[in-house]
């Protein structure tokens, strides 16, 4: 499913918003991400911002608690 979202997205150009916990996943089909914390922002950035260096603590515990795939 996550792949013909990926494809959809490459080809006709599409927007979407994906929720999940799985920061994994995230990564991987993320171009940008907003992390909340009980429904407040508390990071936003490209992927590779807020997966590779998180700033927030919240964000550092999602990344530590979700395997990599």
């Amino acid at each position: 499913m996550i792949n013909l979202l990926c494809e959809l997205q490459r080809t006709r150009q599409l927007t979407c918003l994906f929720i999940s916990h799985s920061m994994p996943l995230v990564r991987y089909f993320c171009h940008r991400v907003a992390v909340m914390q009980r429904g407040k922002l508390v990071e936003e950035g490209s992927w590779q911002q807020v997966c590779e260096a998180p700033q927030e603590a919240y964000t550092q515990q999602l990344l530590a608690a979700t395997p990599e795939l």
